[in-house]
């Protein structure tokens, strides 16, 4: 919830949001309660993303969507708010994945990301989480 509120200090009732690697779809539920505009849950998984659809009915402005964060099917400059908490350290593709960040938000807009401090998870210098590539 912390960078979720964080997130809600950046964002306007009339801002379009992207919560990318949305997982449970719990962020972007919350998110479309903030703005009256469109908030798209994205996800790589498709049965992450049958999830979200059938558990978050009740909100007119959301909608979950399977996505590959390095390669997203939005044109340019579409995007106020890009959230994505705790997602790049599963993918070498990191630099892809913010380069497309960069690319599909409008000017002005603002990614908000978060990802694990080596020093803190893996205080050796060696990645000790299995699912992480980097830290």
């Amino acid at each position: 919830m912390h960078r979720y509120n964080i997130t809600f200090q950046y964002l306007s009732p009339a801002d379009k949001v992207l919560d990318i690697a949305c997982g449970n779809g719990f962020g972007s539920y919350i998110l479309s309660k903030k703005t009256k505009e469109l908030v798209i849950g994205g996800d790589i998984s498709a049965e992450t993303i049958d999830y979200c659809s059938k558990q978050y009915t009740s909100e007119k402005n959301l909608q979950f969507k399977v996505i590959d964060g390095t390669n997203m099917p939005f044109e340019n400059n579409h995007f106020d708010c890009i959230t994505s908490f705790e997602t790049i350290e599963h993918t070498t593709k990191y630099k892809e994945m913010i380069q497309e960040f960069y690319r599909i938000l409008k000017d002005g807009g603002i990614a908000i990301v978060s990802t694990p401090n080596i020093k803190v998870n893996s205080p050796t210098g060696i990645v000790l989480n299995p699912f992480h590539t980097q830290e």
